[in-house]
């Protein structure tokens, strides 16, 4: 890449960042800045990011829907169990969840239809993809890993931040494996369903 094209990739990645903090930092604003961001995380995806569907509908849907369920089952029992553990950390995702969780039909709907899919595409599809230009894979999952984390630990959500950095890695190491961002997608969506509207945490 031209040093022209790596400024650019440079300047972008810390814009994201600061919009993210921007939408945590302010709650009356975040669902219209954070969904912002991800519009136009999705328009760099798809002119200059490599969105990979190398898998047949049916194997993406099942295996995602297991993913889904599975990634929902690992955080329902971190946070039941999260109380006997740090009852300060119990505290910092349940502000979390309070805050910013969905409350109105066209927040859920924003959530399903918009940010679901952009989280991927700008973090798995593009991020992760040109900082595989510039490193091995998987340090480019970290690192995109670690920029997904850094707003929320900025803003003082550091259970938070672990999640989005672990779940990064994880789907990072599933994009990488079955290069599929259907697949990401609907394993997602799934959790988010199940976290938010089927079985909610709190």
């Amino acid at each position: 890449m031209n040093k022209k094209t790596d400024i650019l990739f440079i300047i972008f990645t810390l814009t994201i960042i600061v919009l993210m903090i921007i939408a945590f930092k302010n709650k009356e604003i975040f669902w219209y800045t954070y969904s912002f961001t991800l519009l136009l995380g999705m328009a760099l995806a798809f002119s200059q990011g490599e969105i990979m569907d190398r898998l047949s509908t049916t194997r993406y849907f099942l295996i995602g829907l297991s993913f889904g369920i599975i990634g929902y089952l690992v955080i329902k029992l971190t946070y039941t169990i999260l109380p006997y553990i740090s009852v300060t950390a119990f505290s910092n995702v349940k502000e979390l969840l309070e805050t910013y969780s969905p409350t109105n039909i066209w927040q859920y709907v924003l959530l399903i239809v918009l940010i679901v899919a952009g989280e991927e595409m700008l973090w798995r599809a593009y991020i992760q993809q040109v900082l595989k230009k510039y490193f091995s894979v998987k340090k480019a999952i970290v690192f995109s890993s670690i920029h997904f984390a850094l707003p929320l630990l900025f803003c003082g959500f550091y259970i938070g931040a672990l999640a989005a950095l672990l779940s990064g890695i994880i789907f990072g190491m599933l994009y990488e494996w079955l290069k599929s961002l259907p697949l990401l997608i609907v394993a997602h969506l799934i959790m988010v369903l199940l976290l938010f509207l089927l079985l909610p945490l709190t």
